[in-house]
C-alpha cells in the first residue's frame, strides 16, 4: 500500500496518495516515511495544517531525518510559525539521503530567509554558510547583499553582488541589484555598466532601455539617452510619460535627482513609478518574484512546490 501511495505521489495524484497513506497509517502509525509522504501530499492539496501535523508525526517518529526536519521547518515558515527556526536549524546538522551539499545549502538558505526580519546578523551568517557550500551558486550572495543593503552596509552589499556576478555574469537579478545599489548611492555613472549589460541580455525589455536612458540623461549624454528612450518607446508605446520628453529637451542633472525615486523595485513584484524623473517615463524591470526564490525543490519534489518531498524514505 505504501509503494502504491508513493507511485501516486510520483504521478501527482495527491488525493489518491493521501487516502492510501491514511489507511496505511491506521495499521502502522509509527512509520515516519508514511507520515512524511502524507505531509507532502497534504501540502500539495492545500491542507497546510494537516501537512504540518503529518510532518510533526514524521519527526516525532524519527527525529534525525534531514528531509522531515527541513520540510517541517519550511511548512512552519510558510505558516508564520516561529518554531520553524528550530527545525531548520536541526536540518543544517543532519545529512540528507542524497545530494548532501545541495541539501545543506538549501537548509542554510531557508534558515537565512526565515531570520531576515528578526535576526539579520544570523541571517547573513546563514547566507554566507550557504554560499560556502555552493560557491558556484549566486543565490545566497544575492540574499546576503539585499539584507546588507537593508542594514545600511552598502559597501559589503556591493561585494556580495560583485561576487555573484563573477559567478554568473549574465544574472539579471545580480545586475538589477547592483544597479539599484549604485543609484541609491548616487553612483549614476557606475550604474550605467550593469544597465548596459541588462539591455544587451534583454534587448526587448522596454524598461531596461528606459532605465539606461535615465542614467545617460543624468550624465549629460543626451543623444545616447534619447536613443535608449526611443528604443524603449518602440517596444512599449504605451509609456506616455516617456513620450512627453523630446530628445532635445533639457534633462535633470545628477544633483537634481533623488536616487530613491529611480531605483529598480526591490519588492520583486510591484511596478515602480519615477517621481522627480517622471517625465522620462515609468519603468518596470522583469525580475523574479520573491516567492519564486524560495528554497528550491529538493530531490523529486514536483515543480511549483515550496515544500519539498525530497528523497523517498524506505520504511
Amino acid at each position: 500500500m505504501l509503494t502504491e501511495a508513493e507511485s501516486d505521489l510520483d504521478k501527482q495524484d495527491y488525493a489518491s496518495a493521501e487516502a492510501l497513506l491514511k489507511k496505511y497509517l491506521e495499521r502502522d502509525g509509527d512509520n515516519y516515511a508514511a507520515w512524511y509522504d502524507l505531509g507532502f501530499a497534504d501540502h500539495q492539496l492545500g491542507k497546510r495544517d494537516d501537512s504540518i501535523a503529518a510532518y510533526r508525526k514524521s519527526v516525532s517518529a524519527k527525529p534525525d531525518v534531514f528531509e522531515s526536519n527541513l520540510n517541517l521547518g519550511l511548512a512552519l515558515a510558510e505558516s508564520g510559525d516561529p518554531q520553524a527556526e528550530q527545525f531548520l536549524r536541526k536540518a543544517t546538522t543532519l545529512n540528507p539521503a542524497s545530494k548532501v551539499t545541495e541539501g545543506h545549502m538549501r537548509a542554510w538558505l531557508a534558515l537565512g530567509r526565515l531570520l531576515e526580519a528578526s535576526k539579520p546578523d544570523e541571517a547573513i551568517a546563514a547566507f554566507q554558510q550557504a554560499a560556502k557550500l555552493d560557491p558556484k551558486n549566486p543565490e545566497p550572495l544575492l540574499d546576503a547583499g539585499a539584507l546588507l543593503e537593508k542594514e545600511q552596509k552598502a559597501a559589503e552589499a556591493e561585494k556580495q553582488y560583485q561576487q555573484a556576478l563573477s559567478i554568473a555574469p549574465d544574472s539579471s537579478d545580480a545586475l538589477i541589484a547592483l544597479s539599484n545599489l549604485y543609484m541609491r548611492e548616487k553612483r549614476f555613472d557606475d550604474a550605467q555598466g550593469p544597465l548596459r549589460k541588462l539591455v544587451a541580455l534583454h534587448p526587448n525589455d522596454a524598461s531596461a532601455h528606459f532605465q539606461l536612458g535615465r542614467m545617460l540623461a543624468i550624465a549629460g549624454k543626451n543623444e545616447d539617452a534619447a536613443t535608449e528612450m526611443e528604443a524603449g518607446l518602440k517596444l512599449d508605446p504605451s509609456d506616455h510619460k516617456a513620450q512627453l520628453r523630446s530628445p532635445k529637451m533639457a534633462v535633470p542633472t545628477r544633483t537634481q535627482v533623488d536616487p530613491s525615486s529611480i531605483a529598480i523595485s526591490k519588492s520583486w513584484d510591484m511596478p515602480i513609478e519615477s517621481n522627480s524623473m517622471a517625465t522620462l517615463g515609468s519603468f518596470r524591470l522583469a525580475i523574479r518574484s520573491r516567492s519564486s526564490r524560495g528554497c528550491r525543490k529538493y530531490g523529486r519534489a514536483p515543480s511549483g512546490s515550496s515544500v519539498n518531498r525530497g528523497i523517498v524514505i524506505s520504511p
